[in-house]
C-alpha cells in the first residue's frame, strides 16, 4: 500500500530523522494538506451555487418561484411573486389592476397629462374632469374626464389677455370658474364653457384691491369668494361680483400672519385652509381669521413643509397638501395629524419637480400640477389611502 506523504512525515519525526529529511517531509506534507483545501472549498462553492439555484424555483425571477422554489422576496398574488411595486396587475395591493393607459409606480397607478408648460392651478369641475391654469403660456384648459385634450383654451379671453393666470375656483352653483390675473393683480370669472363673463380687481392694498393674488376659493354656501392677495399678506373676503365684504391677516410670522401665502381652500366648516407658503405651514382659521390650527413646520420629515404651494380637501375631510420644495404630496386627517405622503424628486412617473396643486378629482383619484415637469399627473391612491 502507498505511504501518504502526511505519514511519511509522522515516521521521520518517530525515527530522529535528519534536519534536510524532516524538512522534505514536512513540505510534502503541506503541499498535500493545501491540495485538500482546494478540494473541500471546491465542494462547499458547488453545494452553495446548487443551493441558490434551487432557490431561484421556476418563477418570474423576481426572488422566487411562483410554482415553487425558494422564499418569494416580494408579494404573493394568486400564488404568484410579483413586485406590487411595479405590477400594473397588482399596483400596491393584490388584484389592485391599473387602468388602460395607466403604469404602476411606487405602489400606486398614475398617468400624466402631458405638454401643460408649467401647470399651477387647479379646480375640480366634476365626473372626473378638471380645470389647469398655466401661466407661463397664458392658458386655462379644461380636462375632460382626465382625458389627454382639453375641450376648450382661454389664452386671450379680454382686452390684452389674461397676463399671467394662476389660482382657479370651480363655482357649483352654476359652473363657472374664476381665475386670478396675477400680472394684473385681478379676478376674471368665465360661463361654464370657458367664455369671459366679468372682472374685478386693480393693483393696491385697498379694499378690494391685491398685489399679486396667486389662491383663490369659493364657499359653495353663500358663493362668496375669497381672494388670498399674496403680495398683501390677507385674504380678502367678497361677493360672487366681487363686492367686498371683509379681510384677515397681514404680512408677518405670527399665527394669523402671512408671508407670501400661495393657496387657499375652504373645509367642510367654513373653514379658511392657506398654504402659508413662505412661512412654510398650513394655518386653519375661522371667516373672522381667528386661527383655529396651525400645521406643519420648515423641514423634509413627514409633517414639515419647504414652500407648500396648494392646498385642498378630499371628500373625506383630509387635508391635501403641495409640499413644493420637497417634491411631495403630503395628507393630513381633519385634527391636523399626518396621514401619508406620496411621491419624491425625479420625472419619472410618480416623481415631481416642484408641484404647485393637487385635488381630489374621484374617489382617491387625483391631479397634481406638476409644474417643473410640465405636466398633469394622474394618482390612482386607493391602496394608499
Amino acid at each position: 500500500m502507498e505511504t501518504s506523504p502526511i505519514e511519511t512525515l509522522q515516521r521521520v519525526l518517530a525515527e530522529g530523522g535528519s534536519r534536510r529529511t524532516i524538512l522534505g517531509a514536512a513540505a510534502a506534507a503541506a503541499m498535500t494538506r493545501i491540495g485538500l483545501n482546494h478540494i473541500e472549498a471546491k465542494k462547499k462553492r458547488k453545494n452553495k451555487k446548487k443551493k441558490r439555484k434551487k432557490n431561484r424555483g421556476n418563477g418570474d425571477g423576481n426572488g422566487g418561484g411562483g410554482n415553487g422554489g425558494g422564499e418569494c422576496q416580494f408579494e404573493l398574488c394568486d400564488g404568484q411573486c410579483v413586485d406590487i411595486a411595479t405590477d400594473p396587475n397588482n399596483c400596491g395591493s393584490c388584484g389592485n389592476r391599473c387602468a388602460a393607459g395607466e403604469v404602476c409606480r411606487l405602489d400606486f397607478c398614475v398617468s400624466e397629462i402631458d405638454a401643460i408648460s408649467g401647470a399651477f392651478g387647479l379646480a375640480v369641475t366634476g365626473n372626473d374632469s378638471f380645470v389647469v391654469t398655466s401661466p407661463e403660456i397664458r392658458n386655462v384648459r379644461l380636462i375632460e374626464n382626465a382625458a389627454r385634450s382639453g375641450a376648450f383654451d382661454v389664452p386671450d379671453p379680454i382686452q390684452g389677455g389674461v397676463a399671467q393666470p394662476t389660482g382657479i375656483a370651480f363655482d357649483t352653483f352654476d359652473s363657472s370658474f374664476v381665475v386670478l390675473d396675477t400680472a394684473n393683480s385681478r379676478v376674471i370669472r368665465f360661463d361654464s364653457d370657458g367664455g369671459f363673463t366679468s372682472e374685478f380687481g386693480s393693483f393696491g392694498s385697498g379694499q378690494g384691491q391685491f398685489e399679486f393674488p396667486e389662491g383663490v376659493a369659493f364657499d359653495s354656501v353663500t358663493r362668496q369668494i375669497y381672494v388670498l392677495d399674496t403680495g398683501n399678506g390677507r385674504v380678502q373676503r367678497l361677493t360672487d361680483t366681487g363686492f367686498f365684504l371683509g379681510q384677515f391677516g397681514q404680512a408677518g410670522n405670527a399665527q394669523g400672519q402671512f408671508q407670501q401665502p400661495r393657496g387657499i381652500a375652504i373645509d367642510g366648516n367654513r373653514n379658511v385652509v392657506v398654504a402659508d407658503t413662505g412661512n412654510n405651514r398650513v394655518q386653519i382659521l375661522d371667516r373672522d381669521g381667528d386661527v383655529l390650527q396651525v400645521i406643519g413646520r420648515a423641514g423634509s420629515g413627514d409633517g414639515e413643509f419647504n414652500a407648500p404651494t396648494g392646498v385642498s380637501l378630499m371628500s373625506s375631510g383630509t387635508i391635501v397638501v403641495a409640499d413644493t420644495g420637497n417634491n411631495r404630496i403630503q395628507f393630513f386627517n381633519p385634527d391636523g395629524t399626518f396621514a401619508g405622503k406620496v411621491g419624491r424628486a425625479g420625472a419619472d412617473l410618480g416623481e415631481f419637480n416642484a408641484p404647485t396643486a393637487a385635488v381630489e378629482i374621484s374617489d382617491s383619484t387625483f391631479a397634481i400640477a406638476d409644474q417643473g415637469n410640465d405636466r398633469v399627473q394622474i394618482l390612482n391612491l386607493v391602496p394608499r389611502l
